[in-house]
């Protein structure tokens, strides 16, 4: 009988171990030549696709970089352009402005080269404004205009009348003398406005009314009396030399000429109701505050008037008004002081204590707020450093 067959030895467990662990190895041995073998062609398959993404963005960002620094040197170059352009504006308006002053001192030459003529008891003097005519026998007077400047005696001050004033507004003047500032009032509202001018010493009046009808000059009308705190007549102080006459007495009996009995009014009397004036001038030699006192309606009615007044220390000693309380009394009616610089006509602010250091200067007095200090202060830039 045939020898049965032999069953297969169990495998021990040390080694089905290691036969696991050599499967273990096999498999990762295979993973890895797996991966070897893929790795080509899967990194081939990733740069076929995404090496085109790739070089777009990198042309964008170039792209981008050339814009920025394109761009970078273009705000240069405008920058550049701005500053030249900035320079030669400033460049211009310096010409302009030479320009400018080369034509009022053409215009001034013009004027003053003609003659100072001789009619009948006057001599008439050519301005910019016009023929001013001055008594004959007043030779100090005539010197210092055939002396001065095309503008007159106080070009600066003629320069804030006409830039506060535009043609069909109204003015007053107060203390009109030979007209100096009344023909510059007359121009500055032109024929469409109107100019009423008062001057209390009667001797003033013929030559006064000759320079108007010379120059043409219907819109001023001229009143023969004194403006002051009320109606009625006063006591005038006739000064020796034109321009110092005044209400008050005068220093020494030796500048008083003589002594006259005026009419006199309240300017809220002489001025029609209802009637806006724009720009008031006052010299009367002390009596402004007078001039003041009866111009409450006036004032009230005209909102947007600004005044021209002339402040000596010396004339308020006489009247017996202190700097403070002369200014005070202005602020009352809302009115801010400049100083008016001459001979160029710039703006300061003022304040009481400079003014005490000087013999005369004349005072700009503003409202807040008002058309002629806009069209002052800020269009036309004349106020500085104050003082």
């Amino acid at each position: 009988m045939a020898e049965a067959a032999k069953e297969p030895a169990p495998i021990s467990g040390l080694a089905a171990t290691r036969l696991k662990a050599r499967g273990s190895r096999l498999r990762e041995m295979a993973a890895g030549m797996m991966k070897r073998i893929l790795k080509g062609p899967l990194v081939r398959i990733r740069s076929f696709f995404v090496a085109p993404v790739t070089t777009r963005l990198d042309a964008i960002q170039g792209s981008a970089l050339q814009q920025q620094r394109f761009q970078s040197q273009a705000a240069d170059r405008l920058t550049a352009l701005e500053d030249r352009l900035g320079r030669a504006h400033e460049r211009m308006d310096v010409l302009h402005e030479n320009i400018g002053f080369l034509h009022r001192k053409a215009d001034e030459s013009a004027v003053k080269s003609r003659p100072v003529v001789h009619l009948r008891d006057a001599y008439a003097v050519p301005l910019s404004d016009g023929y001013l005519f001055i008594p004959e026998e007043e030779e100090a007077l005539l010197l210092m205009y055939a002396g001065a400047g095309a503008g007159g005696l106080e070009p600066g001050t003629r320069t804030i009348l006409q830039a506060a004033l535009k043609p069909g507004d109204f003015a007053v003047d107060v203390g009109a003398s030979v007209g100096l500032h009344t023909i510059a009032l007359a121009r500055a509202v032109g024929p469409s406005g109107a100019v009423e001018a008062f001057e209390a010493e009667p001797r003033l009046a013929p030559y006064l009314e000759r320079t108007l009808r010379v120059n043409g000059m219907a819109q001023v009308h001229l009143h023969n009396l004194a403006i002051g705190a009320r109606n009625g007549t006063a006591s005038f102080n006739v000064a020796r030399t034109i321009g110092h006459s005044s209400l008050y007495a005068l220093d020494g009996p030796n500048s008083v000429r003589e002594q006259l009995s005026v009419r006199m009014k309240r300017l809220d009397n002489a001025v029609a109701a209802k009637s806006r004036v724009d720009l008031m001038k006052i010299d009367v030699e002390g009596a402004e505050l007078d001039v003041l006192h009866g111009a409450g309606r006036v004032l009230t009615e005209s909102p947007g008037c600004a005044i021209v007044a002339e402040c000596g220390p010396s004339h308020l000693r006489r009247t017996g008004h202190t700097l403070e309380g002369w200014f005070a009394e202005f602020a009352g009616f809302g009115f801010e002081p400049y100083a008016i610089g001459e001979p160029d006509g710039m703006l300061r602010r003022l304040v009481p204590r400079w003014a005490a250091t000087q013999h005369s200067v004349n005072v700009l007095f503003l409202r807040p707020g008002s058309a002629i200090e806009d069209r002052l202060l800020r269009q036309l830039k004349l106020l500085r450093d104050p003082l």
